[in-house]
């Protein structure tokens, strides 16, 4: 991993407008709330939180699977949003998602042979036969067999079709994936699996990954750095091992004292965060985590929190860390 930054995110903002009634206006939903991020090349970068708290609705944006209300994000120094033509194709085999259901990911109605080709004929510059060579060699890094090629997604169990969607990512030779909850649909007993392969093809490809989970424990096992998402808004963000063996915000405090621990000796003495999320349609304009937080002080609900360093790469947006 170096420091050389291959994806920046600038002050990115989402905002849906929802509505419940036909006979009332419709209502902002903050989704994604003035992010700033920097992706270094070779990392893996995990972003976690609640669901329902913006994370895989930040990793789209990052893609430009849909478009931001506000702010930019920049791939190796250029603006995404203002690409065109043949640039915004080559921003596109740079940078691949793998979604989170392995199944409704996949075209049902076409083999998996054309499903990891896809993207390779999209090239144009191989021939049909090095393009089968080439699928055919994805395949099996990513342990699927070759004689498999001719089946259709429904054929293949939740873990096979996952490795699918991996291999399809990678046949535009990308730079940059993005993985939004790649093992959360997977049976405990696959999701290992997954995981090790994930790592092992970032090292093979040198890969910078994006991964998009709730899951601390997967964070924790494959990422270097981590940023905690709450409604919209990154409250966190440092290295692994620094947020794991001190977290500073009571947000992530509270994510991590609901991992399930294998002894009573190994409880945290934090409590888990309780009450639901709120509404995203009315977030609080002062610190957004105060109705949920055991430590809210008085400035918590007259003034807003903002990320702030607090040594060795380490940030977090508590009045009172």
């Amino acid at each position: 991993m170096t420091t050389e930054v291959i994806l920046r995110a600038d002050d990115v903002s989402k905002t849906f407008l929802s509505r419940t009634n036909m006979l009332k206006a419709p209502r902002a939903v903050h989704a994604v709330n003035h992010v700033n991020l920097e992706i270094h090349h070779g990392e893996t970068f995990a972003i976690v939180g609640e669901s329902g708290c913006g994370k895989s609705t930040l990793s789209r944006l990052l893609l430009d699977l849909i478009a931001l209300s506000d702010g930019r994000v920049v791939f190796e120094d250029q603006n995404i949003a203002t690409l065109r033509g043949s640039a915004k194709q080559a921003f596109r085999r740079k940078a691949q998602m793998i979604f989170q259901d392995p199944f409704s990911s996949l075209n049902p109605h076409i083999t998996v042979a054309d499903i990891i080709g896809e993207p390779i004929w999209l090239e144009g510059h191989l021939s049909r036969k090095a393009r089968l060579e080439k699928v055919l060699d994805l395949m099996a890094r990513v342990s699927l067999r070759p004689d498999k090629a001719d089946l259709y997604p429904h054929e293949f169990s939740g873990g096979q079709r996952q490795r699918i969607g991996i291999a399809r990512a990678l046949a535009g030779d990308p730079k940059l994936i993005i993985s939004d909850e790649p093992v959360s649909a997977l049976d405990f007993s696959v999701q290992a699996q997954i995981i090790n392969l994930l790592e092992a093809l970032k090292h093979e490809f040198g890969l910078t990954l994006i991964i998009v989970a709730h899951d601390l424990v997967v964070v924790r096992h494959m990422s270097d750095r981590v940023a905690v998402m709450y409604l919209g808004q990154i409250v966190e963000i440092g290295p692994v091992e620094a947020l794991y063996g001190a977290p500073l915000h009571p947000y992530t405090q509270s994510l991590l004292a609901a991992v399930p621990v294998s002894s009573p000796a190994e409880c945290h003495e934090r409590s888990a965060v309780e009450g639901d999320l709120p509404d995203a349609a009315n977030v609080p304009t002062d610190c957004s985590f105060h109705p949920r937080c055991p430590f809210a002080r008085d400035r918590c609900l007259t003034e807003e929190s903002h990320l702030r360093v607090v040594g060795n790469g380490h940030q977090t947006a508590c009045h009172f860390y």
